[in-house]
Order: structure tokens, then C-alpha cells, then sequence
């Protein structure tokens, strides 16, 4: 195979990754994900460790792209700190401009509908308009490159971002290897660490695990949740299982492992949580 020499390079295999997805997530998708989404658990352990690597001064002027409903717009904005937050989704930046007001943080946040493949320029965000650009986990793009370039080009100072690492988060690895499907990383911290190197940068790497136990009504949403989720994960990665292998081997599993939730009578959760990890890539502009 032919070995990547440039970012164009890296680019385009990462294109064709995007391809095997088996469900885009759109704005339309996040749109209908926002009807659930809340600020409540905010400052959260991932937010919190977000903070601590990113390493905000006191009078930095920041950009939250892909900010969902604010998870860390609101702390900045509540700080002190004048926040852009963008997003592609009008119905995250709805439950985003709800928090605001409530907190009475107006004057603190601008809202912007934007994506990662829009003209930035046209939103009115200009080159080292910036102190420092985030993007928590909301990298949804079949341009990486581009999407560097843009986050590069409007900070000043520094950028952040985090991407699924291993797996993925929203996949339950224990159960793929439990029904006889193979984790395998997605790499997506290595695609983007190639890629800023490529643009004269210094990526820093760090990690933030996070912990999670889904919470299901009764079985039947259980079966049906991670039937779904393993029949994606087998078509993505190509593996040779049909749906009535992965039911099979599945029900037994969640049986063994779902456990009255003692936290929310009458539903059903796992007996130990998950844990995942997200990649923390950072890098400064003098670098």
C-alpha cells in the first residue's frame, strides 16, 4: 500500500473512512438528540479535565465549535470568559440559548449556527479572531483537513480538540467482544496527530476517561438499543456476522449483565459501569 507523505494524504484516507459509516450524523440527527440533552451535570469530571488540559487564561476570548448545548460554553461564559458558540444543529443551540438566558449570560455568549464545512469567513470569524478555539468531541466532517486548517487559522493562541479514542464512546466494547466481534481503534487521534504535524504544529497528546451505565426502561429497549449498535459496528468494520448471530449471542449477555437500576426504580441497568477514554489533542501557534 502506498504510505501517506503529506496531510493530503492523511485527508483521504480519512474521507473513506467517513464512508463506511452506516448512519450520518447530521444536524437533523442532533436536532432530535438535543430534545434530551441538559447542562445539569455541568462542571462534570470530563469538563473539569477538559479545563485543566486546555489551559485557559483569565482574559482569553474563546471559540467553542460544535458547543451542543454548552456544556462548556456555560462554565467559560460563567468565568468570565466572551464565548462564540457554534454548532450546526438549531436545536442544540436552542437548548444552548435557553442556559444562557436563564443564567443571564447574554452579554457573555454570541450564538452562531455554523459547521465545520461552511464559510467561515461569511459567519463573521476572522483569521486569529481568538484566543483559543475548542472542539469538544464534535469533530463531524469528512474534511479533517479543512476543519484543522479553519480551527488553526481563527485562534490566536492555542487549540483544542477531543476525538473517540479505541473504539469509540458510544460503542460498549465489552459487549462486541462478549458476542464475538473484534474492538478495533478507530484512530482518529493518529489521523489528526499526522495531519498537524503535516501543518508545521506541535500536537500534545493527553487522554479524559469517562465513565457511563445506560439506563434502560425494560429488556425489550435494552435488546433493541444494543442490537442496533452492534449491527452498525458489524457493517462499519465489515465483520462476518449476520443480525441473527449477534441476537443470539447478545440476549444472553444482557441477561446475565443487567441488573435492576438502584437508582431509578423499574428500570434496568449494567452491574459495572463503562469506561472509555477520549483523545485530548492541543497545540499552541508560536509552536
Amino acid at each position: 500500500m502506498d504510505i501517506p507523505k503529506s496531510a493530503a494524504d492523511w485527508n483521504s484516507l480519512w474521507e473513506a473512512k467517513q464512508k463506511t459509516r452506516s448512519m450520518a450524523h447530521d444536524a437533523s440527527y442532533w436536532d432530535e438528540r438535543a430534545k434530551t440533552y441538559t447542562n445539569k451535570d455541568n462542571p462534570g469530571s470530563y469538563t473539569d479535565r477538559f479545563f485543566t488540559l486546555a489551559d485557559i487564561k483569565p482574559d482569553d476570548v474563546i471559540l467553542d465549535m460544535g458547543c451542543g448545548t454548552g456544556n462548556l460554553t456555560i462554565p467559560l461564559a460563567e468565568a468570565g470568559h466572551e464565548v462564540w458558540a457554534a454548532d450546526f444543529s438549531s436545536g442544540m443551540l436552542q437548548r444552548l440559548r435557553d442556559a444562557v438566558r436563564e443564567r443571564g449570560l447574554e452579554e457573555k455568549v454570541h450564538v452562531v449556527q455554523l459547521s465545520w464545512d461552511d464559510d467561515w469567513a461569511s459567519a463573521g470569524i476572522t483569521k486569529g479572531q481568538f484566543d483559543v478555539c475548542l472542539a469538544s468531541r464534535s469533530i463531524a466532517t469528512d474534511d479533517l483537513l479543512g476543519a484543522l486548517r479553519k480551527l488553526d487559522g481563527a485562534c490566536k493562541r492555542r487549540a483544542c480538540i477531543t476525538l473517540p479514542f479505541a473504539t469509540s464512546p458510544r460503542i460498549d466494547d465489552r459487549m462486541l467482544a462478549a458476542i464475538g466481534l473484534d474492538p478495533h481503534p478507530s484512530f482518529d487521534d493518529c489521523y489528526t496527530i499526522a495531519m498537524l504535524s503535516d501543518m508545521g504544529r506541535l500536537p500534545e497528546l493527553a487522554y479524559i476517561p469517562t465513565v457511563r451505565n445506560d439506563s434502560f426502561p425494560d429488556m425489550d429497549d435494552a435488546i433493541e438499543r444494543y442490537f442496533r449498535m452492534a449491527c452498525e459496528y458489524a457493517k462499519e468494520s465489515g465483520a462476518d456476522a449476520s443480525p441473527d448471530d449477534i441476537k443470539a449471542r447478545l440476549i444472553p449477555w444482557l441477561k446475565e449483565n443487567l441488573i435492576p437500576d438502584p437508582d431509578d426504580e423499574g428500570r434496568l441497568t449494567f452491574k459495572a459501569p463503562r469506561t472509555s477514554n477520549w483523545a485530548f489533542i492541543s497545540w499552541n501557534k508560536e509552536a
